[in-house]
């Protein structure tokens, strides 16, 4: 809870700091936020909850969740998109998109140099306008699938 307070925080003071309508103009910036993952090993004790919250502004990101061992991780980095695919209309799109940042929270399940390490994320994204979700695939640990629901201001 204390980790959204800040987050939250964190928007408001950059959004009133930075002239909102001409920042807004300037930079793509998008809140997130992902309710919870399935896992395919099997394990009931995982958690699936996790509770994603960040946000991004171009192509650098931030989040925080509650990873499947219920803890508090950190993931930062920069978003690899392609091409918006229109197939129907404009205001209709999909893409692929890759998240590859710094991954704190999984000490003890994953190499690391002081708690964090390098991880890639895949995802694909359907959105309408403003708004998205995009669908995870993490391919470690027997797999996790998960969604995220964006919008863009």
């Amino acid at each position: 809870m204390r980790a959204i307070i800040i987050i939250i925080l964190s928007v408001t003071i950059i959004v009133t700091e930075c002239h909102a309508e001409k920042f807004f103009d300037k930079h793509d910036v998008v809140i997130t936020y992902g309710p919870g993952c399935k896992h395919f090993d099997g394990d009931d004790d995982l958690n699936e909850k996790n509770h994603i919250i960040g946000g991004s502004i171009d192509k650098w990101f931030g989040l925080t969740f509650i990873n499947s061992n219920d803890v508090r991780s950190w993931f930062a980095g920069r978003t690899f998109r392609t091409s918006k695919w229109k197939p129907l209309n404009e205001n209709w799109f999909g893409r692929l998109n890759i998240y590859i940042g710094l991954l704190y929270g999984y000490e003890e399940d994953v190499p690391d140099v002081a708690g964090w390490t390098i991880a890639p994320i895949p995802t694909m994204e359907i959105g309408h306008k403003k708004i998205s979700m995009e669908i995870m695939v993490v391919p470690f640990d027997g797999g996790v699938i998960g969604a995220m629901f964006n919008y863009k201001f």
